[in-house]
């Protein structure tokens, strides 16, 4: 199984346009999808604080900031 996190915080607009295209991905592709606040930690808050979202793929950098759904489809074909 993909394991894709979103690491987001609140009230950030660009993090919940992320997060409703993968849930919309996510009933088509198959993946298991975790949103991870950063504000529930230090360490993230300071890793990710200026470049949410962020997506990881198993664990990989895949974006942030901007989220394209062409992009996402072509690497998870690569990951399976």
């Amino acid at each position: 199984m993909i394991t894709v996190e979103l690491f987001t915080k609140p009230d950030c607009k660009l993090c919940e346009e992320a997060k409703e295209k993968l849930q919309s991905l996510k009933s088509e592709l198959d993946f298991e999808l975790k949103e991870i606040n950063i504000r529930e930690s230090d360490d993230l808050t300071e890793r990710y604080g200026k470049l949410i979202p962020v997506i990881l793929i198993n664990g990989l950098h895949f974006a942030n900031y901007t989220f394209e759904e062409a992009n996402f489809r072509e690497r998870l074909k690569r990951v399976e």
